[in-house]
């Protein structure tokens, strides 16, 4: 499987506005409070991907993105 089609599958079924935090780098913990977990991991390629297909919109943090299904 590639990244994009692992993130699209996470991302299917996720209600319309929902919000998620992507990790997109190993270091992105590095950026967070003690505890803090992201929802999914995969890359910045197949987070740009998703926009670019219409799935997601992104708001790219340190190391990560928040993304919100459209």
């Amino acid at each position: 499987m590639s990244n994009v089609s692992d993130l699209k599958r996470f991302l299917e079924g996720k209600p319309k506005g929902s919000k998620w935090d992507i990790a997109t780098s190993q270091y992105a913990y590095n950026t967070t409070a003690p505890g803090y977990r992201f929802d999914f991991h995969s890359s910045a390629p197949a987070v740009r991907s998703l926009v670019k297909q219409g799935i997601i919109e992104a708001d790219c943090g340190w190391r990560y993105y928040q993304v919100t299904v459209l």
